[in-house]
């Protein structure tokens, strides 16, 4: 049986369109943005996209934060972006090996529009039952001041 083998970029199955930045200067922190924009409401398939580039986006980069920009990102409704809420696989691991060490937490933040701040706020409130004000802002600088100041003086 001969195997038939088809091409396919990543992105093939979504709307959504990612850029990557590293906030600079920075003094040893190394902050990475990630931008998603979308020009229609975003799906399970492409919040699964947006996670496994944050996977390969900090293995890459090894950021010390990670800020999501989603102020072109159509989201109104779904629990599925609690994914990238919660721990990165590297963070999942630090537990697991050294558990009395693990400490690497990596803070996330996001920039929010009024194209997804509904939904994210009503995510954080309804689903996640956490402080929105704690992890969605209006700006970069915002969003940034946080990450920084979680990385300065961790609880």
């Amino acid at each position: 049986m001969k195997l038939e083998f088809t091409e396919f970029a990543l992105d093939h199955r979504t709307t959504v369109r990612t850029k990557f930045y590293i906030a600079r200067p920075c003094e040893i922190e190394k902050i990475l943005v990630i931008e998603f924009a979308s020009p229609v409401e975003i799906l399970r398939i492409d919040i699964s996209y947006m996670l496994g580039l944050t996977f390969a986006a900090n293995e890459i980069f090894l950021p010390s934060g990670i800020i999501y920009d989603c102020r072109q990102l159509r989201y109104t409704w779904g629990d599925t972006m609690t994914t990238l809420f919660s721990p990165l696989p590297t963070e999942r691991t630090s537990e697991l090996l050294a558990p009395a060490f693990s400490k690497h937490v990596i803070p996330k933040a996001f920039v929010v529009s009024e194209l997804c701040r509904p939904g994210l706020t009503n995510l954080c409130t309804a689903e996640m039952q956490i402080d929105p004000t704690k992890f969605l802002f209006d700006t970069l600088d915002h969003a940034s001041a946080n990450i920084l100041q979680q990385l300065r003086s961790p609880e």
